[in-house]
This record gives C-alpha cells, structure tokens and sequence, in this order.
C-alpha cells in the first residue's frame, strides 16, 4: 500500500515555514522571559532600597526630635535639682542659725569657743557603692548615701572649771539635745594666763 501526499509542495514548504517561525518565536519569548527576569528582581531591589532609605531619613528625623525633647528635659530637671538644692541650703542655713543661736544663748559668760563640729563631718560621710554595668556597657548611675550628722562637737576654753558643766547644764535644759556630755576638761595655757580646755558631746 503507497501513501501519497496530493498537497501541493509550496504549500507543504510554507506549512514548514509557519512552523520554524512558531518554535523560533517560542524560543525568543522563552529566553526574553530569562533575560528579563534579572532585571525584574533588580528593580524590586532598587524600589525596596528606596523604600528603607526614607524609612531611614523619617526614623533619623523622629531621632533628632527625640534628642531635642531630651535635652529639653534634661535642662528642665538640671535646673529642678539647682532649686531643690538652693531650697535645701537655705533650709540648712536656718536650722544652723538656729543651733548658733541656741548656743550663744545658753553659753555661760565665763565660757567661748574655738570650734563647732558635726559628727560625722559632711561630705566626708559618703559611703560609695560600686556601679553595675549594664547590657549596654555603660554604668548605672547609683546615688551615694550620705550619713546625715547624729551629734555636734563643741570645744571651748572656761576660765573655771565649773564653766563646762554650767553650759552642759543649760544646754540640757534646753532641750534639743537627748544627751550632753563632757569629753575632756584640762587646763592648759594661753600666753600668760591658764585656762581650761573642754570638749563637749551634744547628740540628738
């Protein structure tokens, strides 16, 4: 049995033709589609860049808001703590005006001072406590303890020794101190003359 193709051969050659130029145009949009799929991701990458980047300029911009409203504050609570501390100074100043007073007032006549102390002296009562560090690296800010004074150191010269113990007396009569006491008491001498020393101990 013979097969035979009755088509004509210009048509069978551009049947050919048709089909050559079909795979040959598949092959073009197949490997455009490749080249074009580099470019595709590199511009998604250069939209995303764009993207962080105003994400970037808008958080540094929030930052610099953030720093001025910290400074701002900053300089609020710097002149907070000056005006806390001017209170308390001038608060400090009265109460030892006060304690002056007192004493000139019960002081016997036969008496004077040479100095007047607390116990424990200020500032040298601070107690310094380590710094812990944090995740940062940076160390804590940790408040000192500062030891108020629990007594006042008073020394003196008596032209008698009963002077001492007359200002003791008046100074417990007095009662601001919750004990007043006598250290030492000895005579000593001052240019020409002879005099008794004393250290007295007033605590509250």
């Amino acid at each position: 049995m013979m097969d035979t193709n009755l088509i004509p051969k210009p048509l069978q050659f551009a049947r050919f033709r048709r089909r050559r130029i079909k795979g040959w145009t598949l092959i073009i949009l197949a490997a455009g589609l490749v080249l074009c799929i580099p470019l595709i991701f590199e511009q998604y990458l250069q939209a995303e860049v764009s993207r962080l980047r105003l994400q970037d300029d808008q958080m540094k911009k929030r930052l610099a808001g953030q720093r001025v409203k910290l400074a701002t504050l900053t300089v609020e609570v710097d002149q907070s703590l000056l005006q806390l501390n001017r209170a308390q100074a001038l608060r400090a100043k009265r109460a030892w005006s006060a304690m002056y007073r007192l004493i000139a007032e019960h002081i016997p006549d036969g008496c004077w001072l040479s100095s007047i102390a607390t116990d424990p002296a200020s500032p040298s009562g601070v107690k310094a406590r380590p710094s812990r560090s944090s995740a940062s690296g940076k160390s804590d800010v940790v408040p000192a303890t500062i030891d108020a004074p629990r007594a006042l150191r008073i020394e003196g010269f008596a032209s008698d020794p009963g002077e001492p113990h007359h200002f003791i007396a008046n100074l417990k009569l007095s009662g601001v101190f919750t004990g007043v006491s006598l250290e030492t008491s000895r005579r000593e001498q001052v240019g020409a003359e002879w005099f008794f020393r004393f250290k007295l101990l007033c605590e509250w």
